[in-house]
């Protein structure tokens, strides 16, 4: 028999977050998104910008770019702020752009 372990709620939340992260990050990224993105943030922090990560592969799946006036741009722009805090909203939306542009090329054919 197992052993029984005891987890609170916030643990059992921890886990979740973590596998739903690490299930968005591990393979689950073309690495075509990969590469236009590291340029921008440190892979080793992709999975604070999940909001970013959900329109890029949305943007891929559907290979339509993304409205810079949907509210997930903003939520989008909120996140990579806390990553790159010299950043102001304007040029994170130019910086998520720049990112969609990138990838849309790379569906194009580079």
């Amino acid at each position: 028999m197992g052993k029984v372990i005891r987890l609170t709620e916030s643990d059992l939340v921890k886990i979740i977050k973590r596998v739903l992260n690490e299930d968005m990050m591990g393979g689950g990224v073309d690495p075509k998104i990969m590469e236009c993105l590291s340029p921008v943030i440190d892979p080793k922090k992709m999975s604070q910008i999940p909001t970013c990560m959900k329109i890029f592969n949305d943007m891929f799946k559907t290979q339509t770019p993304p409205n810079p006036f949907d509210p997930s741009m903003v939520k989008c722009s909120t996140e990579m702020i806390k990553l790159i805090p010299e950043g102001n909203p304007f040029e994170m939306v130019s910086k998520i752009m720049e990112v969609a542009t990138c990838i849309m090329g790379k569906m194009g054919g580079e």
